[in-house]
């Protein structure tokens, strides 16, 4: 049978028409057989619009409907959101033609951009709103690619809203959620379906927000609950002498020697400051990703250039790409380059001058860790691989939001309770699995702390067997 996300549905051409009241206004709209729910908006995409437009009501910005359809939503958000600008894509031609017929019909199509487009391959703007009832008979791999693809292709506090069934796969996609953007929330429920909404730096510090060197940390601080945050911080591990460095807003924060190397997450360039604070020097105009510091080099995933791997010396010199492939989950072991492409999920390598690609994997992963001669990586549970692609196997049950390892041991945490997440240990084989805290957004770990952020959004630390818990500043 045709699926409504075929691209050239081969089926005669059957038009409808219906009409939907949403509040006092009346919509009109036009279907036909091979789309989605050709005989009337569904349940879950009602739940979903209503969601977005009671959450939203005075929003002024730019909407990308994902995977439109016939353009219902699209056209909803952008007659009901007066100042709203809607994109609407998906891969189904026919689906296209009819959401150009129904903004017309309903006379918003000055306000509608419409682009063809499996996922994001062709998108390549940033949007305050995603929103997406994404293709649950296309698969698994399909619908998280719609999830990474949101993360990237939002601007800062934009907020990505999915509806799902809880049958087709809620949890799952609340853990993936909740691993990308740190956050998923269900703002509503209704009839087993969620409405999940999750917020691009919301209430969360990604990994790498927390260095040490020396008798050193620094950090990202949160300023306040509701996730204000700025300022790039040190402060020694006993607590004192807690010292303003920048007003930066820093993520994947590298020192080494006498720098602080991080992305600024407004510009999402590269920047480069001394450890006392002076000296702040923009080294790129890329919009980076994934920022790894190695001796004189720091290699990143280039947004700029479709995340793509380059390189670049540490006082801002020869820039130079690495490789073509689209990269996330940089590691750098010796001379290779250790990737995860986000669009097929598999791990490749490549060496750091671009010489010796090769894929190692067809496993799909989200997030990938080389330790020695194993390669860690999560989908939705934790699994390892040789650096070969060989002695694949699962080292959890549980479902894993996030994961570090250190010291011979994997820390990782779960989506099990209320309000935050529980956090194991484990041994790299999978044995020895261990209680160590219930905890909110787990940052970083090193040999002697473990760093996380609780509720009211100030770092905490601990030790790695639970003890010791205490704030870092005061």
């Amino acid at each position: 049978m045709e699926q409504y996300f075929t691209q050239n549905p081969a089926t005669e051409k059957e038009i409808y028409k219906f009409d939907w009241n949403v509040g006092k206004e009346v919509f009109n709209f036009y279907t036909s057989n091979s789309v989605f729910s050709k005989k009337g908006v569904d349940f879950g995409s009602m739940l979903l619009i209503e969601t977005i437009l009671n959450e939203n009501k005075d929003f002024g910005g730019s909407i990308l409907d994902l995977g439109c359809g016939y353009g219902p939503l699209g056209v909803i958000a952008a007659k009901l959101l007066k100042n709203s600008f809607v994109t609407m894509c998906d891969v189904n031609e026919r689906a296209l033609e009819l959401s150009m017929m129904n903004a017309k019909e309903n006379k918003v199509d000055d306000k509608i951009k419409i682009i063809a487009s499996s996922a994001f391959e062709n998108i390549k703007d940033n949007y305050d709103i995603i929103m997406t009832n994404p293709p649950i008979r296309a698969g698994k791999d399909v619908v998280f690619s719609f999830y990474d693809g949101a993360y990237e292709h939002l601007n800062q506090s934009g907020k990505l809203y999915v509806v799902i069934q809880k049958k087709q796969g809620a949890p799952s996609t609340k853990a993936k959620l909740e691993s990308l953007f740190g956050n998923c929330e269900a703002v509503n429920k209704k009839s087993g379906y969620f409405i999940f909404r999750s917020i691009k730096d919301k209430w969360y510090v990604p990994l790498s927000v927390v260095a040490e060197q020396d008798d050193w940390v620094y950090y990202k601080r949160y300023t306040s609950p509701s996730g204000t945050y700025v300022n790039l911080y040190k402060i020694r591990k006993d607590g004192s002498q807690d010292t303003w460095l920048s007003n930066d807003n820093p993520t994947y924060i590298n020192v080494l020697g006498n720098f602080i190397y991080y992305r600024e997450q407004n510009s999402l360039n590269l920047y480069r400051i001394s450890i006392d604070g002076s000296g702040r020097t923009a080294l790129t105009n890329d919009r980076v990703n994934y920022i790894t510091v190695i001796g004189d080099w720091i290699y990143y995933s280039n947004e700029s250039d479709g995340g793509k791997i380059y390189k670049i010396k540490t006082d801002g010199t020869n820039r130079t790409k690495v490789s073509d492939d689209r990269a996330h989950s940089l590691n750098i072991i010796g001379d290779w380059i250790y990737y995860r492409n986000p669009d097929d999920f598999s791990v490749y390598k490549i060496r750091t001058d671009g010489t010796g690609w090769s894929k190692i994997s067809d496993n799909r992963t989200n997030n990938i860790t080389v330790v020695g001669d194993w390669i860690y990586y999560s989908f939705d549970k934790l699994y390892r691989m040789k650096t070969d692609g060989t002695n694949n196997m699962q080292i959890t049950n549980d479902n894993v939001s996030n994961y570090n390892i250190s010291n011979g041991w994997i820390y990782y945490q779960t989506s099990q309770a209320a309000g935050g997440g529980i956090l194991y240990k484990t041994k790299l084989d999978g044995t020895e699995r261990i209680f160590v805290h219930i905890l909110t957004v787990l940052t970083n770990i090193f040999p002697d702390w473990i760093y996380y952020i609780p509720r009211e959004n100030i770092i905490y630390k601990m030790r790695p067997d639970g003890t010791e818990n205490q704030r870092l500043y005061w």
